[in-house]
């Protein structure tokens, strides 16, 4: 057994994740495996690979057999959360009214910044994907959040890094079809979150984009919801200070729907 990942998480912005009672928010294990499988897929996990390291049931395609009951080699393990630090249940204005019905159901239904958990991944065998693996779990705790509104913001955890090594993973990402946009460093994850909203609501109207069309910023047509492709992220620094991220990756862009890469190339870069 391996162990690849054995660290305390500090939770830096409100959670809203629940399991079995929706009133109580948690750190559930199945929810941090969805979110790794995502990093995994976005970073360019091909299907088989996927199967090898999260496992699979047996499907087809009416084709033949595509995929076979095959066990997940990772094991995904959450405890000790509690208060670590100076508590917060700030939530961005702008996420409020989304958030509503969440909120009347009282403190228990968040879990505040300012608390931590204990997380620890390891792998019952080796694949022949262990690297991406390795960069699917490092992307995943700086830059991975679960729950609610994850995309805009909330349910961010992680460990404290240095500017170099977000850096370093910046490349990394990039060079598997990522784009990072960061901006001045703010003194709050709130700030952080708000100073994000300003920019990408000034991005949509400089660039004429408007709500609901199909594009890669996530719509909803048809009572059907299609993800954005296009994360705000605060990533907590050493120095106690938080650094506005914009994270797009084009692995939930489906058919039809128009890519906004070009526009914020132009627009941050």
């Amino acid at each position: 057994m391996k162990k690849l990942f054995d660290k305390t998480m500090e939770i830096i912005t409100p959670c809203f994740c629940t399991g079995a009672e929706r009133d109580v928010a948690e750190i559930r294990a199945p929810s941090i495996r969805g979110e790794l499988r995502w990093w995994f897929r976005a970073l360019g996990g091909t299907r088989e690979q996927e199967a090898e390291a999260f496992g699979s049931i047996k499907g087809s395609n009416g084709k033949g057999v595509l995929t076979e009951n095959r066990a997940s080699i990772l094991i995904v393990r959450v405890s000790d959360l509690r208060k670590t630090g100076k508590e917060s249940r700030d939530i961005p204005e702008n996420l409020q009214f989304f958030l509503k019905s969440r909120l009347q159901r009282g403190n228990n239904a968040m879990v505040p910044a300012g608390w931590s958990f204990h997380l620890q991944i390891l792998q019952k065998q080796t694949t022949s994907c262990d690297d991406l693996i390795d960069l699917t779990i490092r992307s995943f705790s700086t830059l991975g959040s679960i729950g609610l509104r994850s995309n805009w913001g909330l349910g961010a955890f992680q460990t404290e890094m240095t500017k170099l090594e977000f850096d370093h993973l910046k490349g990394e990402l990039q060079n598997r079809g990522f784009d990072l946009f960061d901006f001045p460093v703010q003194s709050s994850a709130r700030d952080a979150l708000d100073y994000l909203e300003e920019q990408i609501r000034t991005f949509r109207e400089r660039q004429g984009i408007p709500k609901n069309s199909k594009n890669a910023m996530g719509f909803i047509q048809d009572n059907n919801r299609h993800a954005s492709c296009l994360r705000r992220r605060p990533v907590a620094l050493d120095n106690g200070k938080f650094l506005p991220t914009l994270i797009y990756s084009e692995a939930p862009l489906g058919e039809g729907v128009k890519s906004i890469q070009s526009e914020l190339k132009a627009y941050f870069a």
